[in-house]
């Protein structure tokens, strides 16, 4: 029943991209990844997929019916046109896809990107962890518990803490 309804709906509006997306998730639900598949490849013919999480939904279905070098094309096309970005996960997926397709020319540069990429988030995240405990150890949680600083000029001496001579005793404490 919804899938007549969604079809009556495509008759009615082809081109609103919402309805080809449900009538993929109501494929997908029902366990039809090939009818997932069309309903999005026939949204993309029409230019109706974002260029990012849409193109990489599809490049996903193509993999799913074992078709890695269509899934690579969609894919590439979408990291080369900036709809995807370029982080390593992506690279990797990319690479494997070629691979997959028996093409290794085609893996060996995305394969190598991602290393490159990944050596380059992995620093930075990193530098995000360094600069984040820096900060936990520059506001540690006893200080908000304790008057004033720990630094000498920060301490305030009480009257009864000094003896008769004007000097400081700790014995006074």
């Amino acid at each position: 029943k919804a899938e007549d309804i969604l079809y009556g709906l495509l008759n009615q509006d082809a081109d609103n991209d919402n309805y080809w997306n449900m009538l993929a998730n109501h494929y997908q639900h029902i366990e039809d990844p090939k009818g997932a598949l069309s309903a999005m490849a026939i949204a993309d013919i029409q230019g109706l997929l974002d260029a990012g999480a849409d193109q990489k939904r599809l490049a996903s279905m193509y993999g799913y019916i074992e078709a890695p070098e269509k899934a690579a094309r969609v894919l590439g096309a979408a990291v080369e046109k900036e709809g995807i970005a370029e982080d390593a996960e992506t690279l990797r997926r990319l690479g494997d896809l070629w691979l997959l397709a028996r093409d290794r020319d085609g893996a060996k540069d995305y394969l190598a990107r991602a290393a490159e990429v990944g050596h380059v988030e992995a620093e930075k995240g990193r530098q995000r962890e360094d600069e984040r405990d820096r900060r936990r150890a520059d506001s540690h949680p006893a200080d908000e518990l304790l008057p004033g600083s720990f630094s000498n000029e920060a301490v305030e001496e009480r009257p009864e803490e000094r003896d008769e001579d004007n000097e400081w005793n700790p014995g006074n404490l």
